[in-house]
């Protein structure tokens, strides 16, 4: 390859070091939930079953396999073929520069700053395909830049061209354009070249559809797939210039994990390509070829909050940040300033990777941590049912077999829990929860206690995009009531649009022997609610019947309630128009029942549905007055409001005030976001309402261009009724 021998021993001890710096840091768990179809895929291939996920990976999965006959762990053996394939990719990245025309010097010094890419280094421990997949573009990258001039290295390079895409299909956009191109400029070896790369496709393509059942089998996974993530990954599908801009940033910064070193990172790059073009260097069409189609496709069509996914583009990156040092170099006379800026770069990488890869090296995933903690809870109080949302199904799958476990199904996981409670289920659950999902709001709060949450520390940044990267695990004892069909306690419970074909919304309460209460919130969705009737019974009996076109807010006194023995009686919303029964454009989103001398409240007009933010703590937005409906037993009580003000976007001075029954409010202007109100709540009516308002508000979609046209006013995380005898919350 015409490289001198010193080049070779610096390679060679590049390629060592390289080994060492992610071998000593391998997991001793899965972590990502695509980690684990890896693993599954090493007992049995079949995408069909998501043994991996499509589009199947068998080329990644035939090398793994053979890895893991000398290793028999899986983790260690997914995770050490990356290690490896990472040290092998020295080479190939080094005859990549070398081909786009840079120097000895210069080649090495971009493979150092590919290398200490803090993605790129941090994916070299993990048990996934990335690294492999990397491998075998920049391989194949490599030939096919002599592919012009060379028969032999186009044929090679396009059959590395479709085994690449048989390790990460992705790859395509890596690899076919320089093909294509090569061919066009060759003269001889296209024919030779074409059957190579239509061979190698087969080769992979055919095993693939034989495992997964057939054409009609992987077609439906690989469907399934694409409907799963379409609506959570691409910027085309939701497109707005805010969204644009943010996802360029990303693209840009998200590569070296701390903003400043990708911002000086991006910076260099951007001026190398200036320099490029202004000298129109013939490197520059070449190295365009092999890169931008992918990044144009990362741009618009993958969710580029998985890190991950930039791994591919960071050698262009790199190549163009030294090209842009060497001409500075050469303009300054100072021939050791590229390698002592990469060598600072370097240095600032390992110390933001290297203790994210000790704790990743060191402590179990979250996922896996919840499960010895699950394990751990039912060695020490047998009888616990275990359940979970559906991304911790195949975890559940490797949890101990001692376990009673109530397999979740996509988009049922709390259905699933209201029906064994139905049939009489009364063990307590133990249940593995997503941090950012909101769906258990269908479940009585008071019979919920998160136990513990789970999430990467130094190594959090280094996840975001990868699910699960947080854990949840909450104890739920048999609820005194939960919400079934038709109640829209979430969005997550189920969309607007499909009530108009749900005449009949039920939830459930359990018995009483002593009298109780109710508090129910609804408000129309559509200016035609008016036209419907709303009707609302328990245990057959009518409690109210009023119109859909104003919002409800209503707080009911139940007698004590029977029902069959350990069942739970049905509170049945009815609509109907005209006297037939009816879908109405009216969700009912707030409901409580408990006890006459308990707290109780529910949220009605003003409050938007519960959501997460980028901590995974729940919170609800409000607009200006929020109307909150309270259960106070005898005695009185505290109401205590906790929150963020956006003075972001609507200043400083904000008045915020929360008030009861109409009383002059407890007020405070606000100077900063953060905000806490307390108002007592007298002995007298039981039911009482209370209001919280806010001056000023805004509305996202006219500052960020995010087609988010809600009024919003305060950012609420804490809204609890107390005794006043409570102590107050340290803050």
């Amino acid at each position: 390859m015409g490289l001198p021998r010193r080049a070779w021993v610096l390679l060679a001890v590049a390629t060592i070091l390289v080994l060492l710096s992610r071998v000593l840091f391998l997991p001793p768990t899965l972590e990502d939930i695509d980690s684990v179809n890896f693993a599954l895929a090493l007992r049995e291939f079949n995408p069909a079953l998501h043994q991996p996920h499509p589009p199947g990976f068998p080329v990644y999965v035939g090398v793994a396999k053979a890895v893991n006959v000398l290793i028999p762990d899986p983790v260690r053996a997914l995770a050490l073929l990356s290690a490896v394939a990472q040290a092998l990719l020295v080479l190939p990245l080094f005859l990549l520069f070398r081909a786009l025309g840079a120097t000895l010097g210069r080649a090495a010094a971009a493979t150092a700053l590919v290398m200490a890419n803090p993605i790129l280094w941090f994916n070299g421990a993990r048990p996934m395909s990335d690294s492999l997949g990397l491998l075998f573009v920049m391989g194949t990258q490599v030939l096919l830049l002599h592919g012009a001039n060379d028969p032999r290295a186009l044929v090679a390079g396009s059959a590395g061209a479709a085994l690449a895409a048989g390790v990460r299909v992705q790859a395509v956009l890596l690899t076919v354009p320089l093909m294509l191109d090569a061919m066009v400029r060759s003269r001889r070896g296209r024919a030779l070249a074409a059957l190579a790369f239509v061979l190698g496709l087969t080769a992979w393509i055919v095993p693939l559809l034989l495992q997964s059942g057939g054409v009609s089998a992987y077609r439906a996974a690989f469907g399934g797939s694409v409907r799963t993530s379409l609506p959570i990954e691409p910027l085309v599908a939701t497109f707005t210039l805010n969204r644009a801009l943010k996802t360029a940033l990303r693209v840009a910064l998200a590569p070296w994990i701390s903003v400043p070193l990708g911002a000086v990172v991006s910076v260099l790059a951007g001026f190398g390509l200036a320099i490029l073009a202004w000298r129109r260097s013939p490197a520059l069409r070449p190295a365009l070829l092999a890169f931008a189609p992918y990044l144009v496709a990362h741009f618009f069509f993958q969710q580029t909050r998985t890190l991950r996914y930039s791994m591919p583009y960071v050698p262009l990156v790199a190549w163009l940040a030294v090209e842009a040092l060497a001409w500075i170099s050469d303009r300054a006379r100072a021939p050791v300033l590229t390698g002592a800026v990469v060598a600072g770069l370097a240095a600032w990488s390992a110390v933001r990777t290297v203790p994210a890869l000790s704790e990743y090296h060191r402590e179990p995933s979250p996922p896996y941590a919840a499960l010895q903690a699950v394990a751990t809870e039912v060695s020490r109080v047998p009888g616990f049912l275990v359940s979970g949302h559906y991304m911790f199904r195949r975890y559940l799958t490797q949890a101990s077999p001692a376990l009673r476990i109530l397999p979740p199904s996509p988009g049922r996981e709390i259905a699933q829990l209201e029906d064994h409670w139905r049939s009489g289920g009364v063990e307590p659950v133990l249940f593995l929860a997503e941090g950012d999902r909101t769906d258990l709001e269908s479940v009585d709060p008071s019979s919920r206690q998160m136990l513990r949450r789970w999430r990467w520390r130094a190594a959090r940044r280094f996840f975001r995009g990868e699910r699960p990267n947080a854990v949840e695990l909450v104890r739920i004892e048999r609820p005194r009531w939960f919400a079934g069909e038709g109640w829209l306690l979430s969005l997550e419970a189920g969309a607007l649009p499909a009530l108009r074909g749900t005449a009949e919304r039920r939830a459930f309460l359990a018995p009483s022997e002593a009298p109780s209460f109710l508090l129910v919130a609804g408000q129309p969705t559509a200016p035609d609610a008016r036209e419907f009737e709303l009707e609302l019974a328990v245990a057959g009996t009518t409690l109210d019947r009023r119109t859909c076109g104003v919002p409800l807010l209503q707080g009911y006194d139940l007698p004590p309630l029977a029902a069959g023995a350990g069942t739970y009686a049905a509170l049945v919303a009815t609509t109907s128009r005209g006297g037939s029964a009816a879908g109405a454009p009216f969700a009912l989103n707030g409901l409580a029942y408990g006890g006459r001398d308990e707290f109780g409240f529910v949220h009605g007009d003003g409050w938007f549905y519960p959501e997460s933010d980028e901590r995974a703590r729940e919170f609800r937005w409000t607009s200006r007055r929020a109307r909150s409906l309270l259960h106070v037993p005898p005695g009185g009580g505290r109401l205590v409001v906790e929150g963020l003000a956006p003075c972001e976007y609507v200043g400083k001075g904000l008045h915020v005030g929360v008030s009861v029954d109409g009383v002059p409010p407890v007020a405070a202007v606000l100077q900063d976001r953060p905000f806490h109100l307390e108002v007592d709540v007298p002995d007298g009516s039981s039911f009482r309402e209370a209001s919280l308002t806010s001056d000023r508000s805004f509305v996202p979609d006219r500052v960020q261009k995010n087609r988010d046209r809600r009024e919003l006013a305060l950012r609420v995380y804490d809204f609890r009724l107390e005794s006043r005898a409570a102590a107050p919350r340290v803050r």
